[in-house]
C-alpha cells in the first residue's frame, strides 16, 4: 500500500464497490472493497480487500443481498488498524413505487498506538437500473455512529461524510461528529439525480473516521451509513436500520469488569432448523451483548444466509441457566458459508457470543459455563463443547491469548475458537472445563497471542485452526487426545514469552554518527534486565559510546525501548553502508533467560 500526506494527516481509503442487478432484469451482482492512499473514492491504488460471501447472486425486484469484509493493514508512521463490517443493499418494489437502498456498517480499530493523525475513509457504491417510467431519482442518507472508550484518552471521531447520486456530490454539513461515548444521530439528508429510465445509476457514500496520534491501542468507531434512492415523485419504501451498539472495548480495564471474552465455533449443519440454543450456567445475561450478535454474519449463520431476517435472544430457562437463542429462515444444512474468501468455504455454520468476562483482578478470570447447545430441530442430539477460564489479572498491561480445540462427542465435532485477556507481567494459565453430560475428548489444541481481541477474526483465514495450512497457531500437543469426563478439566501454562527486536532509524552527523536504536518487544510477556551486552560495527566502523554493558531495564509487552549508540565512519566512503551487530540478553516473569542479536546498517553521509 501507498501512503499520502497532505496537511500533516496520512490518508487512507478503504473503497468499496457494489455493483446491484438491474430491478427490471436479473444480473449477476459484483461486490468488492479495497483501500487505497487517497481520500477520493475514485483515485488512488486499491488494495484489495476480499468479500467473504460469493460475489454472483441474483437480485429480482423484491430481493436484498449482504456481504462482510475484515481487513487489517499497517501504515507506515503512524499505525496499525482493523477494518470490520457488512455491507448490503435492498430492491423492492417496481416502476414509480420502488426504491433502493445501499448500507455500510465498519468497525474500525487501532491494533497499535496511534502516531500520527490518520483518516480512515470508508467508501461504497451500488448501481442499479431504474425501471420506466421512473426518469428521475433522489435519495437521503442516515448515518449513526457510535464510539468506545477508554479512559482519560483522546477519541476518533468523524470527520466527513459525502454521499452521491449519479456523480453528484451531496456533503453532509455540518459533518456529524461521534465523541465517546455520545452517539449522534445525523437526520436524512436529500441529494437529488437526474439519472434516465433504463440506465445504469450509481450511488455511494463515504465517512472517515480521525484517529489522534495519542489514541490508545484498542480505540474503536462503529460507522453505519445508510442510503435509499426513490422516484422523485416518490418517497423513500425501505426504512433505515436502527444505529449500531457501542463497539466493546477491545483493551482490558484493570482491576474491574470489562475484558472481552470472546467465543466464536463451528458445528455440524442442521436437517434443517430454525433456530440454534446455547446455554450458560446461571444468568449470565448482563455479560452478553445479545444486542450485537443478531445482525453480525460473523457469528449467526441465519444472518449470514438470509439478511436482515435473523435474531439473536436470550432467556432464562427453568432452572435459571440462560439460553442464547439464534433464530432465522430455515438452514437446510445445505448452504455454503465462506468466512474469509472462497478458499475457505464449507458447510459449517458459525456460532460465536459477543461477552464481558466478570471481575478479573486477583482471581482466575471467570467465563460463561457451558452446558449445553443443540439444534432447535434436534434437542436430543445435544452437541460438544468446552469452556475455557483464564487468568487473574495482576497488572496494567494487558494481552489476549487465543485458544483453539476441536471438541469430540457422541460422533459429532465442533471446533471452538476462545479469546482470553492476561497480565503481561506473567505466563497465562488455563483451564478448559467440561460442563456437559458426557464425555468429551480435545484435538488440534493450539494458541496464538494477539494485542487486542477482535471476535470476528475467530474464523478460519484471519484464525486458520492448527494443523490448516496457513495456520499461525502454535501447537499444545500435550493436549491432544485429552479426554475430560463430565465435570472434568485440564490446566495448562500457555508458554507465551517475550521477543526483543532490534531497529534503527536514520543516523546523524559527520565522521561519528549517532544512530537511533529500538529495543521492542514483540512478545506477549514483559521482559525484564533488558541489556544491550556488545555493538560490534564492521570494520572499518568502530564504536564510540555508549559505555557498553548498557542496562535497558524493562519493556513492557508490545512496548519500545529507544537508544542511542554512536560509530565512528570517518575511514568509509560517502554513500557505503556501515553494519553493525548488536547482542543483549533479557528474562521472563520467571526469570528463565533469553539473548537477542541483530546485524543492522545506516548510510555513510
Amino acid at each position: 500500500m501507498t501512503k499520502a500526506t497532505r496537511n500533516g494527516f496520512v490518508n487512507v481509503l478503504l473503497a468499496t464497490a457494489f455493483l446491484m442487478a438491474g430491478l427490471t432484469s436479473a444480473r449477476a451482482d459484483s461486490l468488492a472493497i479495497s483501500f487505497s492512499s487517497s481520500t477520493n473514492p475514485n483515485t488512488g491504488t486499491p488494495v484489495n480487500c476480499p468479500l467473504m460471501l460469493p460475489s454472483a447472486t441474483q437480485l429480482p425486484l423484491v430481493a436484498s443481498i449482504a456481504s462482510f469484509f475484515n481487513c487489517t493493514f499497517t501504515i507506515p508512521n503512524a499505525g496499525t488498524f482493523q477494518v470490520y463490517g457488512t455491507i448490503s443493499a435492498m430492491n423492492k418494489g417496481g416502476g414509480g413505487t420502488f426504491s433502493s437502498s445501499l448500507g455500510i456498517n465498519a468497525t474500525v480499530v487501532a491494533l497499535s498506538p496511534v502516531s500520527a493523525s490518520v483518516f480512515i475513509t470508508v467508501s461504497g457504491s451500488q448501481s442499479y437500473t431504474i425501471p420506466a417510467p421512473v426518469s428521475t431519482v433522489l435519495s437521503v442518507m442516515r448515518v449513526d455512529g457510535a464510539c468506545n472508550n477508554p479512559p482519560n484518552t483522546p477519541v476518533p471521531s468523524v470527520a466527513a461524510l459525502f454521499f452521491f447520486v449519479d456523480g453528484a456530490s451531496n456533503q453532509i454539513t455540518p459533518p456529524p461528529s461521534f465523541p465517546c461515548p455520545t452517539i449522534t444521530v445525523a437526520p436524512p439528508n436529500p441529494g437529488g439525480g437526474p439519472g434516465n429510465s433504463g440506465n445504469f445509476i450509481t450511488l455511494s457514500q463515504t465517512g472517515s473516521v480521525l484517529f489522534l496520534p495519542v489514541s490508545p491501542m484498542g480505540d474503536a468507531v462503529d460507522l453505519e451509513m445508510q442510503q435509499v434512492a426513490f422516484p422523485s415523485n416518490g418517497g423513500p419504501g425501505i426504512p433505515f436500520n436502527p444505529p449500531p451498539a457501542t463497539p466493546l472495548l477491545p483493551v482490558c480495564v484493570t482491576p474491574g469488569p470489562g475484558c472481552p471474552d470472546f467465543m466464536n465455533q463451528f458445528v455440524p449443519p442442521p436437517d434443517p432448523a430454525t433456530g440454534f440454543v446455547i446455554a450458560y450456567a446461571g444468568d449470565v445475561r448482563s455479560l452478553i451483548n445479545i444486542a450485537s450478535m443478531g445482525n453480525d454474519p460473523t457469528i449467526n449463520p441465519f444472518q449470514y444466509q438470509h439478511p436482515g431476517l435473523a435474531t439473536a435472544s436470550m432467556s432464562l430457562d427453568t432452572a435459571g441457566n440462560t439460553e442464547v437463542i439464534f433464530s432465522g429462515p430455515a438452514l437446510t444444512g445445505t448452504e455454503v458459508y465462506c468466512y474469509n474468501g472462497p478458499s475457505t468455504c464449507n458447510n459449517n455454520p458459525h456460532f460465536g457470543v459477543n461477552a464481558l468476562a466478570s471481575a478479573c483482578s486477583a482471581q482466575p478470570c471467570p467465563t460463561l459455563k457451558m452446558l449445553g447447545q443443540f439444534w432447535t430441530n434436534a434437542p436430543n442430539n445435544p452437541f460438544p463443547g468446552v469452556s475455557l477460564t483464564g487468568s487473574s489479572l495482576t497488572g496494567p498491561g494487558i494481552s489476549y491469548v487465543n485458544v483453539f480445540a476441536d471438541v469430540k462427542a457422541g460422533g459429532n465435532t465442533v471446533g471452538q475458537w476462545f479469546e482470553k485477556p492476561y497480565s503481561t507481567d506473567a505466563t497465562p494459565q488455563l483451564c478448559f472445563s467440561n460442563n456437559m453430560s458426557q464425555s468429551e475428548t480435545l484435538s488440534n489444541v493450539g494458541f496464538l497471542v494477539t494485542p487486542v481481541a477482535v471476535l470476528q477474526s475467530m474464523n478460519f483465514g484471519q484464525q486458520t485452526p492448527p494443523g490448516s495450512p496457513g495456520s499461525t497457531f502454535t501447537n499444545l500437543p500435550s493436549l491432544n487426545g485429552r479426554s475430560l469426563p463430565s465435570g472434568g478439566s485440564a490446566c495448562f501454562t500457555v508458554p507465551v514469552k517475550p521477543d526483543i527486536a532490534v531497529t534503527n532509524g536514520n543516523p546523524s552527523g559527520q565522521g561519528t554518527l549517532t544512530v537511533p536504536v529500538n529495543l521492542n518487544n514483540t512478545g506477549g510477556l514483559d521482559a525484564s534486565n533488558v541489556r544491550i551486552t556488545s555493538i560490534t560495527p564492521v570494520a572499518p566502523a568502530t564504536y564510540t559510546g555508549p559505555p557498553l554493558p548498557l542496562l535497558v531495564g524493562k519493556i513492557t509487552a508490545g512496548s519500545s525501548d529507544p537508544q542511542s549508540i554512536s560509530i565512528n565512519v570517518s575511514g568509509m566512503a560517502s554513500g557505503s553502508i556501515a553494519h553493525f551487530q548488536v547482542n543483549g540478553s533479557y528474562q521472563d516473569s520467571s526469570g528463565n533467560n533469553y539473548q537477542f542479536s541483530s546485524v543492522r546498517g545506516v548510510k555513510v553521509p
